[in-house]
């Protein structure tokens, strides 16, 4: 291996560090610093920009976080700056079928402010903040469950009130998706063991 393929080497490895900013000023005493550049942010770049899927038709692109094979996505809004903004509609297809399906706002291709998304046979109504669910809003799954209230980083968070059929309400103070009421343990998108495990949710 030569001198310059060991320094790179090096430098994928300290780039994963707190300290990488300072080693890279270190390191432009022996290479040069647009070659440091070069190596270190390009495998970076390429990584956001994979998290990303292009509408064939409108050429937007949309924010996927998880992406799966033969899946594609169809958006009817603006497309400003090359991503998904504005409100519209914005349709997933997985396998040749309709999946996900959300109608409302967006910015830079994530779903950002108030909207309706529609999944696994359950709908979900309220904000969003970068694609995730953030704020107020209400969900209602398939089995007629119901949960209204605060939402943070995707879980129920803070007041709400949760309904379970045939009609047991629980209202309070959730956290990441746990409640205790009346010696039971709720949860909403969390198992049991999570919730006592870390405390969550405790009267």
């Amino acid at each position: 291996m030569s001198k310059l393929s060991r320094w790179r080497v090096l430098l994928v490895g300290l780039a994963k560090r707190s300290r990488f900013r300072a080693t890279v000023r270190t390191l432009c005493l022996i290479l040069p610093c647009a070659a440091l550049t070069l190596i270190a942010w390009t495998p970076l770049a390429r990584a956001d920009e994979a998290r990303y899927i292009t509408d064939s038709t409108s050429g937007c692109n949309v924010w996927n976080k998880f992406p799966e094979p033969n899946e594609t996505v169809a958006w009817s809004g603006e497309c400003r700056g090359g991503f998904a903004s504005g409100s519209g509609v914005l349709q997933w297809v997985e396998n040749g079928k309709p999946g996900e399906r959300y109608v409302g706002e967006m910015d830079h291709g994530k779903l950002n402010g108030i909207g309706t998304q529609t999944r696994n046979g359950g709908t979900y109504e309220g904000e969003f903040r970068d694609s995730v669910r953030n704020g107020h809003g209400k969900e209602i799954w398939a089995d007629g469950k119901t949960y209204e209230g605060g939402w943070l980083r995707g879980m129920p968070e803070g007041l709400g009130t949760l309904v379970l059929p045939p009609g047991k309400i629980y209202s309070g103070h959730f956290e990441h998706g746990c409640l205790f009421r009346g010696g039971r343990l709720v949860t909403v998108g969390d198992t049991t063991t999570q919730c006592l495990l870390h405390g969550y949710g405790s009267e």
